[in-house]
């Protein structure tokens, strides 16, 4: 019993339980030791596969490439980005409708015709002319936009713009035959004349429109008519400028008096009360109905204008300005509404609607 209690106070319980975790402890260290070698050993040996499988690569990729230039003729080297022609971005020919005058066969033949026509029909003797530059560009362009051969810059357009609308101004302005008792009967004169409506009714009432090219993109076709009217207007007033270009401020002074406004043949209170506003008005006062309200509102590229009587809707019109979109929408109501018959007929039927 002695020599069994000895034992026990030399070596207790919990000696052996520090003993076994001891040995826990270096046998799991040894275990995450053998783990680690392994894992390093096998990235070791991917890593060289890896190595060995990317020089094949290489050395192929070399290979076709050097067989490549052996096979294609050198390329260009390539300039710098100083040296670089910028690229322009090219319309396709397809993108656009291509519409031409009656009298247009040729590029070359428009000068020519249009002096022709210019000296028969209004007498104009064109014998000293020299360069008719002034004349081709009138009719072979209208702005800057179109892309059409020959296609006029933007200086070029301004240009015949700007001297055509002049004269136009100067002569009412200037001229003594045009008396007023005011000058707000002036104005109103001055801004009739000068309407995109007016210059393009006289301008296709003088034959000028046989001349007339242009050409629109796909998207425009169906609105072919508004931009149609829109160039009218832009050449009778290009057409002008040509003249002062060419002949100077008198003739064409001369041409506005005579062929534009047909004076003295024609008394001015005719052009203003042929003028669809005064038209419209007079019809209504005449059948005692209300003045119809005129409304413009923009729809780019088109403007709106709707005419009313009361809250009803009576016409809609549209164009690529505000002023031939009034004047356009009430020329289609003046259209239906020759009669008292007619226009009770129509407000009735808007009215219903």
């Amino acid at each position: 019993m002695m020599k069994r209690f000895i034992t026990n106070v030399l070596v207790p319980q919990h000696t052996t339980c520090l003993f076994n975790l001891s040995l826990s402890s270096y046998t799991t260290t040894r275990l995450a030791t053998s783990a680690v070698a392994i894992k390093s050993k096998k990235e070791h040996t991917y890593s060289n596969k890896q190595k060995k499988y990317n020089n094949k690569k290489d050395n192929h990729n070399i290979n076709s490439n050097n067989d490549d230039k052996n096979q294609r003729p050198p390329q260009p080297q390539q300039q710098s980005p100083l040296h670089q022609t910028p690229r322009v971005k090219e319309e396709k020919k397809e993108d656009f409708i291509y519409k031409y005058g009656s009298k247009i066969e040729s590029e070359q033949e428009i000068g020519k015709e249009l002096l022709g026509f210019i000296q028969d029909r209004f007498k104009i003797d064109t014998s000293s002319t020299t360069n008719t530059e002034d004349f081709i560009l009138a009719f072979t362009n209208f702005n800057s936009s179109i892309t059409a051969s020959g296609q006029l810059n933007l200086a070029a357009n301004q240009k015949l713009m700007y001297f055509g609308k002049l004269c136009l101004g100067k002569t009412i302005q200037d001229s003594s035959s045009f008396q007023f008792e005011e000058d707000i009967h002036r104005l109103e004169f001055r801004r009739s004349v000068e309407s995109s409506f007016f210059l393009r009714k006289r301008f296709v009432s003088l034959g000028l429109d046989q001349f007339v090219r242009f050409n629109l993109k796909k998207q425009q076709i169906k609105n072919i008519e508004y931009y149609q009217n829109h160039y009218y207007y832009q050449s009778m007033v290009k057409f002008l400028g040509a003249l002062y270009l060419e002949f100077g401020y008198i003739k064409t002074s001369l041409f506005i008096h005579q062929f534009l406004l047909e004076q003295p043949t024609k008394p001015l209170e005719s052009i203003l009360l042929d003028m669809p506003n005064y038209t419209l008005i007079k019809r209504f006062a005449m059948y005692k109905l209300e003045h119809p309200i005129i409304e413009t509102s923009a729809h780019l590229p088109l403007y709106e204008t709707t005419i009313k009587s009361g809250r009803t809707v009576l016409q809609t019109g549209f164009g690529l300005t505000r002023d031939d979109s009034k004047y356009s929408c009430m020329e289609l109501l003046n259209q239906q509404t020759n009669t008292l018959g007619e226009t009770l007929s129509l407000i009735l039927r808007k009215t219903k609607n």
